[in-house]
């Protein structure tokens, strides 16, 4: 059945596309064309929660476009755009609407709502969980046990194998993906970055550091957002240079 979960989704993985050419098209860059970019990453952060990440990302893109800006200013654009995301990042973890940011951890949702527990792990905890105080305590008091759930997080978030999914849908999953991740690693070791790059990279980190302080998501939802510029890094290992 076709609901508004659903069709905000569809929304939020078409605009992304959208806005990534608008952000990386090559020509004149307007007044219009400013305003146009603006609005559709207001749509995404309007869309889906996740939006803000795109704005993260974006900021970071800026960093590395403006090598020309002084070096205190430079600092300025990333860092204070980056603050302003993590104080709404904690007050989105301090308001909640129900959620319990430490529920991952006190019953190891590797995948959210599969825990591995059925009863709380016992673990040293701030009187304040819900912020990013209390997730930052977690990690720096219960370490060994973050590190090891991080670990799984991240086999699950890039493996996107899962034991609900018949053999053959796994098998199709590995052969399709497993090579653009050593395209990736071979475009990097090989290829002069590019704004497109860091961009791509700065977003699918930004994704994989949520996944482990969460969960993944059950069909691998939080992926599926990645999927166009994990082709993109991919292909920019076939890309010719430009001769000088």
């Amino acid at each position: 059945m076709y609901n508004t979960f659903i069709y905000t989704e569809s929304v939020f993985f078409s605009l992304i596309i959208v806005y990534a050419y608008l952000l990386f098209r090559k020509g004149t860059r307007s007044g219009g064309w400013l305003a146009v970019t603006i609005l559709v990453l207001i749509t995404l952060c309007i869309t889906r929660p996740t939006g803000v990440f795109i704005v993260a990302a974006t900021v970071i893109y800026g960093f590395y476009r403006a090598s020309a800006v002084p070096v205190v200013l430079r600092w300025m654009m990333l860092l204070l755009p980056l603050a302003g995301v993590l104080v709404w990042v904690d007050a989105a973890m301090r308001t909640g609407g129900g959620i319990n940011v430490m529920e991952p951890f006190l019953r190891e949702h590797i995948i959210c709502d599969a825990p591995a527990l059925s009863t709380h792990a016992t673990l040293k905890l701030t009187e304040e969980p819900q912020s990013l105080y209390g997730l930052l305590y977690y990690i720096v008091h219960n370490f060994p046990h973050f590190l090891q759930l991080a670990a799984q997080k991240t086999m699950a978030f890039f493996g996107l194998l899962r034991p609900w999914y018949s053999t053959m849908h796994n098998i199709l999953l590995g052969l399709y993906f497993y090579p653009l991740y050593l395209s990736i690693g071979l475009a990097l070791w090989r290829k002069k970055m590019n704004g497109l790059m860091v961009f791509s990279i700065a977003l699918v980190m930004i994704h994989w550091v949520f996944v482990m302080m969460t969960c993944d998501e059950w069909h691998s939802r939080f992926f599926l957002t990645l999927t166009p510029f994990i082709i993109l890094m991919a292909l920019h290992l076939f890309k010719r240079e430009r001769a000088r």
